[in-house]
């Protein structure tokens, strides 16, 4: 079970609870009280619950028996758990629904004490049962929790007879809570009162802490405490908290009091609680490992228990250890991941590793401590990693762990030894600033950090050792020197001849000594100066705001004023004769110091007009010639997401690099203390300060480009539009800027005999992708290149000129010995060690560390810079000559970087300019320097590497040339050329690289590079170890027994144990070679060598043996030996057999041609290959007329289909000659194929020759056999009868398809030849074809995708044929055909089709109406072609619709003006001429139905016997309703036949019988 952060609060509070059973439970001394003596107890619960003691339903309270066992209240020592097995889980207290525990309490002398604890649920209805209670149990004291009682509720109605009543209500005023203590009188008790301040927010929990004294000679503190049930791990937290806060005050309060806890109880996130360990005696220290999810118990009887937590919160033992020393003196703390650091008041530290399960006594060591110091206190900081330790004697000791030798007892050296009044009892670290609190009982001293200083200049650098002491390294003679001052010292600045020191309230001047072998003060007196400087016999000081000019003894000689504008002077800088100083608000004042007096060099200039965002300056440099002054500063943080300059960069701009604190600038305490206080970001940008132009330049190197090209996109860059060829400089700033990119700069120097050259330490932004990687591990496994671009530290050297601009000159990663650097002086980088570093030198023996000893070595190393590698020792003319080139070549001028070195004759220099020139990728500089070099050897290998494609590939030629292996390696990396870096790897003999580059990248040259491998382990002699590779190069078979052939053993011990069948069968030839056959029989068998066993069975002559094992394994190889030995010895049968079983039929023919074995020979010969067939065909064909089916069959099968269907035809073999022409194809002769057509036709076998005729492509003719024999033609015959598209012309594969779809027509396929004439592309024929066939969704669908007008038009004519009446898809099919082939005159007759529908079928004049308008639309649309044949038609369309529009508004009428409507239908209806447009029996209906629905039902009759006389063939039903019929047959009483029809034709009667009103 893994613990989250809230478990590890709850197991941390957990204790707190086992502190308030221990506090009930130690009224006790060890003695054991008389058998009848109880002490009842109960520890709180959780869950308040359970386990409580409420009222019963008869309303007595009383005490239920104890539950559980008892226990002594001073614990007996208890079985031990096995290694292994659980720990004992919690004891039962009770069931579940018990309200009152109990526990055995047995003290030795007469005054012992009864204690119980009762939650009682509203003490005042129950006094007198819990009177009762407390006198039948004779009870000492009695815990009450939920005394239910006001504040404001007097004593004298709560009384007790016998006790005493110590209240504590809850405050709230409600009458719930609250706790209360019953003590017998005579017990003496007080209550401790709490503070305001104790407790905690959130907080719910009730507590009566008072002070029991049983005797004048015990006394123990006693607590009832009650929790309301809350259960979130919030509310848990806050109770737990609360109590611990009271309990600590308890403990403060009365230090005498001793704790006893020794039951950890395990609380899960619901807030149940269970006992899960008991301890022997009381717990001292708890501790949990998070990693391995352990428990670390340490008990005040010295032992120390190490525990597994389960998931379900149990605890299964580990390990036990008993410790040695004094209980009372006894610390516990981690120091490190899994180390655990113990003191028990003995002069050593033990150490316990818990993931190793080791342990082992740091000492402390003799040159610090006395033989009388003993450790008292331990404390670990997690941030430093470094462990403090105090003593007895009031030292105070910072172990820090640096591995260098394999007893670990010797990895932990004392960095620094602080000295304080009084024993260190207690030790702790806190704050953010990881300051160390030392308790020495009297005092509390606080111990801070400070930031070792560091300072160079003149060729001699100060390196701060220690609070008050000084490390003096002078490199122009070589001497070193320790100066210890009496100040603590706060920075430091040197000169070649005198030191100043300062600690913020003295300033200190030494002057060295001739010899340099000591300092003397020369000058010391009171200041607050933030920042000090020296030159000649000045001294300047940034004090107070402003500049300062004094002498030694502190006597002011000038003082420069910095206004409010220009801020607080805090940064000052002196390079050769001139000094910058810079103010808090940017503005930079340079200074002329050759003068006798102070004189300003250039008027002031802000950078706050160039650096955007200003939040507050940096650091500030001058160069030698006070030309070019850079800056760095800090940016105010803007945005989401940035963190403040102290979380996100640690103490990165002020040089802290991590493990070593010796690493503080002396420029920079005070702007970084007051940064780290502010919300700033450093600017990834450094800005110079051109002083003759006035101007402000900078270098990003976030994104490694100067100010011009910042903003501006690379040319061939995916987001840029210019594209073209890259100038020598531009890929020279490309290539740097890839180099530097990603970093800030956290310090930075200037030369200081070069006025352009500058030198930056750059660190990694940390959003960079890709975590910092250890410069050990790269340099171990990747190239100085990758380093370059990986490390997290680099040192950037860099040209600042006005005409070239920012340009970097090269770049070099500082490694892990180094801290940072602290100056720069051509041809050197002087870098700071680190404090492991000089550990690694120190005395192994004596185990002392150098760090603090008087004669410790200088913490400054040198680095040579890279072009002048070679030239430490060389002159100034040389250097400066060098420094030129260097210049000329950074910034592409190849002809002044030549002119430079033109009269340098040393090829050492030549071979420095060559290296340089593969930084900067220009391979004609190099061949003329490996000219000058004479080195005829790498000129040549440089003009081979011209034939490879890629730059980087030639350049690193040039690199493997000159010994660059690294940046070879990085450069093939670069450009992607595996193979040859795989190669380099290989020759270079780095082959753990070459192996694990060969399996990710260049797998094809995988077994090449185990090979080569496996060649390399043979040359040193490494036989065992080469094996391995050469298995895995696949060469092991020939390559091991080679190699292994002058040791037997060796060897056979080899082919013993591999499992490879190569080797086995090479030393199972060996074996035979020797005439050992058993043996070579034996791992013939186990290579699975079947030749070679029946080879050497026969040479044995056993042959029975051999047969067995060719007939068992089928080995084609073993099989063919063994026959040819059967042959040998004339036994043919088996012979012929082996032969077959090896598939060897040649032979096997041989042989029975040999013997007439026929029968056989045809087996074999149809199973053999077409050659052993034709050479059997021949032999049956020379048999005459008994082999000629043979013949024939073999000559088929081998694929002479010409040769078999020649001799069929000849002996007349019809039925292998029809198996023949199955096998026939285009390819055959064509004569073949017409003689089988002849055949076939001649036999009646018509589809056969119809075949033929296919295959030899002479459709015509088989569709005409089709046609004059009604051979079907189905989907395959006809794709057989169609000309291929790539074959013949296109006329010729038309007339072929028209020819197919005819005979396809004429045989009533009309589907194949609608498919074939719309391929032959007669889309006409084709619809005639599929109108043939009825189909009407493929005619609509065949419509719509030939989009031809006559095929719209016999697609809308066939439609019409259908019943499109009962379709609306059909009719809207019809009218778009019409109206896509705009056959305009057949769509009005479509639409006077439908009118008339409308008016025959459904009597719906209205849409009768509409389609006849539609139909008149439709002709005026032809009437624009051809208005001559369309008049009469028009004309008669025009009457109609007349005639139908009279009758819907005559019926329309009936509704609004029926007398005049009956008027109008009788004229109408005499008016009509036929009964076309409107039927003369509607009108009928239309007068009947409304007679019949104003109840005239005699007139109504009236007029369907006229309508019978009058309307010929109209059927009395279709136009009259139903119903209406029945109403006027029962109004009459005469019977209406619906089917019944009229026989007369005339007009309407028009003396019919109407009333007036009518």
């Amino acid at each position: 079970m893994r613990l989250l952060p809230k478990h590890r609060d709850l197991l941390r509070l957990v204790v707190l609870l086992a502190v308030v059973q221990s506090l009930v439970q130690t009224a006790v001394p060890a003695e054991r009280p008389p058998p009848s003596r109880r002490v009842v107890t109960a520890p709180g619960d959780l869950e308040p619950a359970r386990g409580q003691l409420t009222r019963p339903e008869h309303g007595r309270l009383v005490p239920p028996p104890p539950t559980g066992p008892t226990a002594d209240c001073d614990p007996q020592p208890r079985r031990r758990a096995r290694r292994g097995r659980r720990a004992p889980s919690a004891r039962k207290r009770g069931s579940k629904g018990a309200k009152h525990r109990e526990r055995h309490q047995r003290p030795a002398d007469s005054v012992s004490l009864v204690i119980g604890t009762l939650n009682v649920q509203s003490v005042k209805p129950k006094l007198l049962e819990l009177s009762t209670l407390l006198h039948g149990h004779n009870y000492d004291l009695m815990c009450l929790t939920e005394t239910w009682l006001r504040p404001t509720t007097p004593n004298r109605l709560v009384v007790l007879p016998g006790y005493q009543l110590l209240r504590a209500d809850r405050s709230d005023g409600r009458g719930y809570g609250g706790v209360a203590l019953a003590t017998r009188d005579g017990v003496s008790v007080s209550p401790i009162k709490m503070p305001a301040d104790a407790s905690c927010p959130g907080s719910k929990l009730e507590t009566l802490w008072t002070l029991i004294k049983p005797d004048s000679r015990r006394q123990f503190v006693l607590c009832t405490v009650y929790r309301p049930p809350r259960h979130t791990v919030a509310d848990l937290t806050a109770d737990f908290t609360d109590l611990q806060a009271q309990l600590q005050h308890v403990t403060v309060n009365y230090p005498h009091l001793k704790l006893f806890i020794s039951v950890i109880y395990y609380i899960t996130e619901s807030g149940s609680c269970m006992e899960v360990l008991q301890a022997d005696g009381s717990i001292r220290f708890l501790l949990y490992y998070d990693a391995k999810e352990e428990l670390v118990v340490v008990t005040d009887t010295m032992v120390l228990g190490e525990f597994q937590v389960e998931y379900d919160g149990t605890l299964s033992e580990i390990t036990k250890v008993k410790l040695s020393g004094r209980s009372q003196d006894m610390q516990l703390s981690w120091a490190g991941k899994g180390i655990l650091a113990v003191a028990t008041g003995e002069p050593h530290i033990r150490l316990w590793d818990l993931d190793r399960g080791d342990n082992y006594a740091v000492r402390l060591d003799g040159h610090y401590f006395s033989d009388k110091d003993a450790v008292t206190s331990l404390a670990y900081c997690p941030g430093k990693a470094v462990l403090a330790a105090g003593t007895s004697l009031g030292k105070v000791a910072f172990y820090k762990y640096f591995r260098v030798e394999k007893d670990e007892e010797h990895n932990w050296h004392v960095q620094y030894v602080a000295t304080v009044s009084g024993p260190a009892k207690m030790c702790k670290w806190g704050s953010t600033k990881n300051l160390l609190a030392v308790n020495t009982v009297k005092d509390v001293v606080i111990l801070r950090e400070h930031q070792m200083c560091t300072h160079f200049n003149d060729m001699v650098s100060a390196v701060q050792v220690s609070p008050t002491q000084v490390s003096i390294d002078i490199f122009t003679n070589k001497q070193h020197m320790e100066l210890k001052s009496d100040i603590q010292i706060q920075g430091t600045f040197v000169t070649v001849d005198q030191v100043v020191i300062w600690s913020g309230r003295r300033v200190v001047v030494y002057e060295f000594s001739p010899d340099a072998q000591h300092a003397r003060v020369v000058g010391s007196f009171e200041s607050t100066c933030e920042m000090a400087a020296l030159y000649e016999n000045n001294l300047y000081l940034a004090d107070k705001g402003d500049l300062v000019v004094a002498n030694f003894q502190g006597a002011v000689k000038q003082k420069v004023d910095f206004t409010d504008r220009e801020g607080e002077a805090m940064y000052i800088d002196i390079n050769g004769s001139f000094m910058v100083v810079g103010s808090v608000n940017g503005a930079l004042k340079l200074f002329d110091l050759s003068r006798r007096e102070l004189r300003s060099a250039a008027n002031p200039k802000f950078i706050t007009d160039s650096a955007t965002d200003f939040g507050e300056l940096i650091q500030c440099r001058v160069n030698c010639k006070g030309t070019k002054v850079s800056c760095l500063v800090a940016q105010i943080e803007i945005g989401e997401g940035l963190r403040a300059i102290d979380t996100v960069f640690g103490y990165a701009l002020h040089g802290y690099h991590g493990n070593d604190s010796l690493n503080q600038p002396g420029h920079q305490n005070s702007h970084c203390r007051q940064l780290r206080q502010s919300s700033l970001l450093p600017d990834p940008k450094v800005y110079i300060w051109d002083v003759d132009t006035d101007s402000v330049s900078y270098f990003n190197f976030s994104s490694g480009r100067e100010d011009e090209d910042d903003q501006r996109v690379p040319p061939n860059s995916a987001t840029s539009n210019d594209s073209r060829e890259l100038t020598v400089m531009e890929r020279t700033k490309l290539e740097s800027s890839r180099s530097v990119c990603g970093r800030f700069v956290v310090n930075h120097f200037w030369e200081p005999s070069d006025p352009r050259l500058f030198v930056c330490e750059a660190k990694l932004l940390p959003d960079t992708t890709k975590p910092p990687i250890s410069s050990t591990l790269l340099l171990n496994k990747t190239s100085s290149s990758q380093v370059r671009m990986q490390s997290e530290l680099i040192i950037v050297s860099m040209f600042s000129t006005a005409e070239s601009g920012v340009v970097v000159q090269d770049w070099l990663p500082l490694s892990e010995q180094h801290s940072h650097v602290v100056g720069v002086a051509v041809p050197y980088f002087y870098l700071l060690l680190k404090l492991d570093s000089l550990i690694l030198d120190a005395d192994k023996e004596t185990g002392s560390s150098l760090y603090l000893t008087a004669k410790r070595p200088s913490q400054i190393s040198t680095h040579v810079m890279r072009d002048f590698q070679g030239l430490e020792s060389a002159d100034k003319t040389t250097k400066q000559a060098m420094m030129e080139f260097s210049y000329h070549l950074s910034v592409g001028n190849m002809d002044e970087a030549f002119k430079a070195i033109k009269t340098i004759k040393s090829q050492q220099v030549w071979e420095n300019m060559a290296r340089m020139c593969v930084k900067s990728k220009r391979l004609d500089v190099a061949s003329v320097c490996l000219g000058n070099m004479g080195f005829a050897r790498g000129s040549r290998m440089l003009k081979m590497a011209q034939t490879e494609p890629e730059l980087d590939a030639r350049v690193a030629m040039l690199a493997i040339v000159l010994d660059m292996k690294d940046e070879a390696a990085h450069l093939y990396q670069r450009c992607g050329r595996w193979d040859l870096l795989n190669r380099l790897y290989q020759d270079t003999g780095e082959m753990e690289k070459a192996i694990e580059l060969a399996r990710t990248k260049d797998r094809i040259h995988l077994r090449h590079t185990f090979y080569r491998c496996a060649k390399t382990l043979e040359a040193r002699g490494e036989l065992q170890d080469a094996v391995p590779f050469y298995e895995q190069s696949e060469t092991h078979r020939f390559e091991v027994p080679r190699m292994l052939f002058d040791d037997t053993l060796a060897l056979e011990q080899y082919a013993t144990q591999t499992k490879d069948k190569g080797v086995k069968r090479w030393w199972a030839q060996y074996m035979e070679s020797t005439g050992d056959m058993e043996t070579a029989l034996e791992y013939y068998e186990a290579a699975e060598d079947y030749l070679s066993l029946a080879r050497v069975y026969c040479y044995l002559n056993d042959l029975e043996k051999a047969a067995k094992l060719a007939n068992d394994t089928g080995d084609k190889a073993a099989c063919y030996h063994l026959a040819r030995q059967y042959e040998n010895s004339d036994n043919i049968k088996e012979a012929i057999h082996f032969f077959s079983r090896a598939q060897a039929y040649g032979n096997a023919i041989r042989l029975c041609k040999e013997n007439q074995f026929e029968d056989q020979m045809l087996n074999l010969a149809l199973m053999a290959g077409p050659r052993e067939q034709l050479d059997a065909a021949r032999y049956f064909e020379s048999l005459g007329k008994g082999g000629i089916e043979r013949a024939i069959m073999l000559y088929h099968k081998a694929g002479l289909l010409t040769k078999a269907t020649d001799l069929a035809f000849k002996h007349q073999q019809f039925n292998a000659l029809q198996m023949i022409a199955l096998d026939l194809t285009s390819e055959c002769d064509p004569a073949l194929l017409s003689k089988c057509a002849a055949f076939f036709i001649d036999n009646g076998q018509f589809d056969k020759a119809v075949d033929m005729f296919a295959i030899s492509k002479k459709y015509v003719e088989a569709l005409d056999l089709c046609v004059q024999h009604n051979i079907p033609i189905t989907e395959e015959v006809a794709e057989r009868l169609t000309i291929p598209k790539d074959e013949g012309t296109a006329e010729e594969r038309r007339k072929v398809l028209l020819k197919v779809a005819e005979c396809a027509y004429a045989q009533n396929n009309y589907h194949l030849a609608t498919k074939k004439y719309t391929e032959a592309g007669d889309k006409v024929n084709a619809m005639k074809s599929l109108m043939k066939s009825g189909d009407t969704k493929r005619i609509m669908y065949f419509a719509q995708t030939s989009r031809e007008r006559d095929i719209y038009i016999m697609a809308a004519n066939y439609l019409q044929s259908t019943e499109w009446q009962k379709s609306p898809e059909i009719m809207k099919s019809i009218t778009t055909f019409y109206t896509k082939a705009k056959a305009h005159d057949l769509l009005a007759g479509f639409y006077d089709a439908c009118a008339q529908a409308e008016i025959d079928e459904y009597k719906d004049y209205d849409k009768a109406l509409s389609a006849l308008s539609e139909a008149y639309r439709s002709f005026s649309k032809a009437q624009q072609g051809n208005t001559a044949e369309l008049d009469g038609r028009v004309s008669n369309l025009r009457e109609k619709i007349e005639l139908v529009k009279k009758f819907v508004q005559i019926r329309s009428q009936f509704q609004v003006s029926p007398d005049e409507a009956m008027l109008a239908a009788r004229d109408f209806a005499n008016e009509l001429r036929n009964d076309e447009a409107v039927r003369r029996a509607d009108l009928y209906a239309l007068i009947v139905e409304y007679l019949a629905r104003s109840q005239k039902y005699e007139m109504a009759y009236k007029a369907i016997e006229q309508m019978k006389q009058r309307c010929p063939g109209a059927q009395i039903g279709h136009h009259i309703s139903e119903p209406v019929l029945l109403a006027i047959s029962q109004a009459v009483g005469v019977q209406i036949n619906r089917q019944s029809r009229g026989n007369l034709r005339g007009g309407f009667d028009a003396n019919m019988e109407l009333s007036d009103n009518e």
